[in-house]
């Protein structure tokens, strides 16, 4: 009994259960998933052609019973095979789907004189709770092929033997006697004829070949013509009408027998040796056939088994002599080197086998080559068996990379030395070559499994993530033949943290000072998960220390962790912190007014001098101060309109700072404590109706104006002025808008500082303020907070004149100046503040101060593309 797989594919096993019934009910009536299948199977032996009755059927005939049987979707979803009928119809359910069934005795592959191959096959479609009868008959797939002798034949010879092949396949060989018919694969026969003569001398021929189809019996008759008393005695080689139309005739003269036959010689290698060897190796020497035909060349044939996983470009076998100039470009693809056959070939031709060896892959495979001559005469085949074996290829780690290294070692573990120096290496998911740099051989005898070791350097791309992947190539293969994962070992560090109100100050504190730089080039922050943009980050290398911008003020963050180079890196957290209110400058739009008010004490003040205009009288110009400040800030009002001042005149008490129309005016002043009596002006002829006496600038004492944040007294003999005042932020910037007009190019000045608790500065700004006839908005950028300073006082102070101008000027008005707009003569009472008798210098305007927390641009961090830091 025979049963062959009929391909590969029957060897593959489904996931399904398949399923089949038997007996007289349906047992899927009532199923949902699938239907049965129940196959009835006969084979037919008759022959499709034939020119002899008892040549009309195949001389096997197999049962039903020893069929096998394969279904397979036609979707490709499964492919199953049963080695017999009986296991077929013994399944229960198959499911709902289109199908090709095949039933198959013997296989394509095996010839032989019993071995018979039978084939039929049907689609089928299995549908929901049927049961489907299939009905097969399987006829025969293979050729057969006979050899029969004339009696004139068998007395010129004392023994003779016929071989045939099949494409791809080994000979068939009948014996002198053998009368029964060979079943051979359908393709190209050829044919052998080994002959001795009364001499006996032996001569092997290849007269003639055919094309043979399925289901028929080649009848081969094999004669001769002539007599060989008389020297012309042919060999006539006849095939059946009905089946190939053909004869053939071979002279059978002394020459035939007498001249050598053609030789295949072996060199570098034993006809019928067995090589062994790895796969992609490099045979020793020059392994070829060396060719010599004494009567030319006809034909050189090299041949590969059929069973070879091997698949060169030419195929399996290709003729040499004269060959195409495809098979030439295909002989050369596969690494054969042809001399002396393809073109004009002679007597002589070699056939070099280096490259085409070192091709093949793992497997077992026989190489063989056969000469023919002009004469039809054949060489002995010569062959080389080689045996492929696997390349086995561990590979490991031998330690940890450092981050950012470009050098690594593995461990390579193999079962073949040769390959030390012909394997690559590819690291990281892009596949960069990684190149070799040494390699050192750490094999032992006592080592297990696989006995070479060696370990390889290798350079590297920059390696920035926790693990990459490296594989190691070996051979044509272009899938990696192992791979393992380098590792690396990340620097360690720590994060300080300083939050401000809309931004945080991150400090990195690396446990090896000398990677600050890489680890801070490196990291990337995640919250809550998510990467934080780089354009809100702005990192100092040298320093190590990070701004995160665009937080928000009084807000917990939790969740904050830190990873080099990419988020899947191992990573680092900190505690949650809570960024500092973003406190506003207090009443900085000078909106509120303070209940204190700058009136000189509620007292009337003469304005300027007494004047007269008639013998008898003088008269006195009286008004009041009416002035305001906003709530919150501080002047020095109450010592340049000091409540105790003697001479209650207006050019001795003078507000230095007020509000007037939303803003606040800030100007420097002359007054005086103890201003001398400035007299009468005027005699009878007189028509001024004011004073004109006025004191000298040195009767005066000048102050620039001040506007600050603070407090300040003063009582005549103490003096108290305290900048600043409590403050637990830390603005980044503070703006403000200003017109000034300036005596003498004078400049004013504004100053921002804060103190921590113990009273030192930890941030100051400072700008000059030149002349300006219209209010500007200025900026005031704060110098950089030392880490973790903590603010406890601010100090905001604007100055009508720059504090480094000593001596502020003044302009004390005279005559006209002095007019106060009365056209008659009397005492007189000007509104309050409405008067010209004083003397004042620069005046500056302020309005809308506004502390920042975020940054400014010349602060923000700018989108550039990463530089490699080591």
């Amino acid at each position: 009994m025979k049963h062959y797989a009929l391909n590969a594919a029957f060897l593959v096993a489904s996931a399904c259960i398949l399923g089949g019934c038997a007996g007289d009910d349906n047992p899927w009536q009532s199923s949902t998933d699938g239907g049965s299948l129940r196959l009835s199977l006969s084979a037919d032996g008759n022959i499709a052609a034939s020119t002899r009755a008892d040549d009309t059927k195949a001389t096997i005939i197999p049962a039903a019973a020893d069929f096998g049987v394969s279904l397979s979707r036609t979707d490709g979803s499964f492919n199953k095979k049963w080695n017999l009928l009986e296991e077929f119809n013994k399944e229960e359910l198959f499911p709902i789907g289109e199908y090709k069934i095949e039933a198959f005795y013997g296989d394509r592959d095996v010839e032989g004189f019993e071995n018979p191959w039978f084939y039929a096959s049907d689609n089928v479609a299995v549908t929901a709770g049927d049961q489907k009868n299939v009905s097969l008959t399987a006829t025969l797939a293979n050729s057969m092929v006979s050899i029969r002798y004339t009696d004139e034949f068998k007395s010129n010879f004392t023994s003779y033997s016929a071989a045939i092949r099949s494409t791809g396949h080994d000979y068939v060989v009948f014996a002198q006697n053998e009368d029964r018919p060979a079943y051979m694969a359908p393709s190209q026969i050829e044919l052998n004829l080994t002959l001795t003569n009364a001499s006996g001398k032996k001569v092997t021929l290849q007269p003639a070949g055919f094309r043979a189809e399925a289901r028929r019996h080649y009848i081969v008759k094999i004669g001769v013509n002539g007599a060989s008393s008389t020297g012309n005695l042919t060999l006539d080689v006849q095939f059946e009408e009905d089946v190939v139309s053909e004869t053939v005739e071979v002279p059978l003269g002394d020459e035939l027998f007498e001249a050598p036959a053609p030789s295949v010689v072996a060199k570098d290698f034993t006809d019928g040796e067995t090589l062994s060897a790895f796969e992609s190796f490099t045979p020793v020497g020059n392994p070829r056939y060396e060719v010599y035909a004494f009567g030319g060349l006809k034909e050189v044939v090299l041949k590969l088994n059929e069973s070879s996983t091997y698949n060169p470009p030419f195929g399996k076998e290709v003729q040499l002599v004269n060959a195409s100039d495809m098979d030439q470009a295909n002989v050369n693809a596969s690494g054969i080197s042809v001399t002396g056959l393809f073109r004009n070939p002679d007597k002589m031709g070699i056939v070099e086998l280096k490259g085409f060896l070192g091709k093949m892959p793992i497997g077992s495979h026989t190489v063989s080559l056969v000469a023919k001559d002009m004469l039809t005469r054949v060489s002995e085949p010569v062959t080389l068996h080689v045996i492929v074996s696997a390349v086995d290829i561990k590979i490991e780690p031998v330690a940890n990379m450092e981050y950012r290294g470009t050098e690594g070692e593995v461990y390579l573990l193999t079962n073949c030395a040769d390959i030390r120096d012909k394997v690559t290496f590819k690291v990281t998911n892009n596949e960069v070559a990684a190149e070799v740099l040494d390699i050192e051989d750490i094999s032992s005898s006592e080592a297990g499994g696989l006995p070479y070791k060696f370990k390889y350097k290798v350079k590297t791309p920059e390696l920035q993530m926790e693990s990459s992947p490296l594989w190691v190539y070996y051979g044509a293969v272009a899938d990696a033949r192992a791979q393992t994962r380098l590792k690396v070992d990340f620097p360690k560090y720590s994060i300080d943290v300083d939050p401000f109100a809309r931004k945080v100050k991150l400090r990195v504190v690396p446990e090896d000072p000398s990677k600050l730089r890489l680890i801070t080039n490196d990291l990337v922050i995640i919250s809550d998960g998510k990467m934080v943009n780089v354009n809100r980050i702005q990192k100092d290398l040298e320093t190590g220390i990070i701004n995160v911008f665009d937080l928000t003020e009084s807000k917990t963050y939790e969740n904050v962790e830190f990873a080099l180079s990419n988020t899947s890196n191992p990573r680092t957290p900190i505690s949650p912190f809570t960024t500092e209110s973003a406190t506003i400058v207090p009443n900085g739009d000078f909106s509120i007014e303070s209940g204190k008010i700058v009136n000189f004490g509620g007292k009337t003040i003469q304005v300027g001098s007494k004047y007269k205009n008639t013998i008898f009288n003088t008269y006195t110009i009286s008004s009041t101060i009416d002035r305001r400040m906003p709530e919150g800030w501080s002047s020095i009002n109450s010592k340049t309109c000091f409540d105790g001042a003697s001479n209650a005149n207006s050019w001795y008490v003078v507000p230095s700072t007020f509000l007037e129309n939303g803003r606040v005016i800030v100007r420097t002043v002359g007054y005086s404590h103890n201003g001398k009596d400035l007299g009468t002006s005027g005699n009878n002829a007189n028509t001024t109706y004011y004073g004109t006496n006025h004191p000298e600038i040195g009767d005066l004492t000048v102050a620039a104006g001040e506007l600050f944040l603070g407090s300040y007294s003063y009582t005549g003999s103490t003096e108290s002025k305290d900048y600043g005042i409590s403050f637990g932020s830390r603005p980044l910037t503070v703006s403000f808008k200003y017109m000034y007009t300036p005596v003498n190019n004078e400049t004013g000045e504004v100053s921002i500082v804060l103190l921590n608790s113990n009273g030192e500065k930890i941030s100051e700004g400072f700008m000059t303020l030149s002349a300006s006839s219209e209010m500007k908005e200025r900026n005031i950028i704060l110098s950089i907070y030392g880490f973790g300073e903590k603010a406890a006082k601010l100090q905001l102070i604007f100055k009508s004149v720059s504090a480094s101008i000593k001596n502020p000027s003044i302009n004390i008005p005279t005559g006209s100046a002095l007019d106060e707009g009365f056209g008659s003569r009397g005492d007189k009472i000007k509104n309050p503040n409405d008067y010209k008798a004083f003397a004042k210098g620069s005046e500056l305007i302020i309005d809308d101060v506004k502390l920042g927390y975020d940054p400014p641009a010349t602060m923000r961090p700018v989108a550039k593309k990463s530089k490699s830091i080591k």
